[in-house]
């Protein structure tokens, strides 16, 4: 059946010319229909960044040139299996025109076999992994953990529940960890393993409201690109920490953002005199920004520059 497709027919180079006038629902299923086909669709390169996958609600966003959102067959029962769907259906939805397109295809009878398709055929060789309001969960961690066992985890974001969802996926290049204002404080183990987490080697590290960041714990973190939304740091414990920078602390630490968010409600600007006293500064020549930067640097020579706006602190080292 598949070689009679009438498209399949012509030379390589004329395939590939008309594959650039496909939309995102018909390039999909073109590439179902052989493996030279896939291919094809493959070396047409339309890559996207990345794959972001919503599993507790089913969904795929892969962000092409046109935004595209893919949804799986959606169950009723709650934290059920995700791999229960089978055969498992597709709807293509085009985010800029709301045009939605459903079929299944034989040979994709699972979630997973769709995934390995599409990080196939749109070139990304990792998965995001994201996590909301455990409310909206539709099927369970470990059926979510089967699915994507053996790929490549870029990022994970977890807004609720986060130890229990890190738990799960304790390998990743990227992680973002929030918590509902309405959840409790973390306690006892849950606490330790989130501590113990923050000091690990994750090469980016976002933290909202999961915990609270003291100066203790931004010095043991090892993460090369740390950005913090709740913080009980001072200024003057920031003015401490450049210090010890200085000296050879957090020698990881490539970037660095703190976001008074307390000081952003109360309306509280941040005292730039505070944070860099007894520390010597060079203004920064940077044409790029209006906004003033400060360069400081290490006996060794390694330079840093710090920006400090009425709520924001930023640290980066240069190279």
């Amino acid at each position: 059946m598949t070689p009679s497709f009438p498209l399949l027919q012509l030379p390589s180079r004329a395939i590939k010319n008309a594959l650039k006038h496909f939309d995102v629902p018909e390039l999909i299923i073109f590439s179902t229909l052989s493996n030279r086909a896939k291919n094809l669709v493959k070396s047409d390169k339309r890559d996207a960044p990345i794959i972001e996958v919503f599993f507790y609600i089913g969904c795929i966003n892969i962000p092409l040139s046109t935004p595209t959102t893919i949804m799986f067959g959606e169950s009723r029962q709650r934290e059920c299996d995700i791999e229960s769907l089978t055969p498992c259906p597709v709807r293509v939805i085009d985010e800029r025109t709301l045009n939605e397109t459903s079929f299944t295809v034989p040979g994709f009878h699972r979630v997973r076999d769709w995934l390995v398709h599409f990080m196939n055929i749109f070139n990304v060789p990792m998965i995001d992994i994201i996590f909301l309001s455990r409310d909206a969960w539709k099927y369970s961690l470990e059926s979510v953990r089967n699915v994507v066992k053996g790929f490549t985890i870029g990022h994970v974001a977890a807004f609720e529940n986060a130890c229990e969802v890190i738990k799960h996926f304790p390998i990743m290049n990227s992680l973002h960890v929030d918590k509902a204002d309405s959840d409790p404080e973390l306690q006892g183990a849950d606490l330790n393993f989130i501590k113990k987490l923050f000091i690990g080697n994750i090469p980016s590290l976002c933290v909202s409201r999961v915990i609270p960041i003291d100066l203790n714990t931004l010095l043991m973190m090892n993460s090369p690109d740390i950005t913090v939304y709740r913080t009980t740091i001072t200024e003057k414990e920031l003015n401490t920490f450049l210090k010890l920078w200085l000296k050879g602390a957090s020698s990881n630490l490539q970037s660095l953002h703190i976001d008074f968010v307390e000081h952003r409600c109360r309306d509280i600007s941040l005292d730039l005199s505070v944070i860099m006293k007894g520390i010597e500064i060079k203004k920064s020549n940077d044409e790029k920004t209006d906004v003033p930067k400060y360069d400081i640097w290490k006996s060794d020579g390694t330079l840093a520059d710090v920006t400090v706006l009425n709520y924001d602190f930023y640290f980066n080292v240069r190279h």
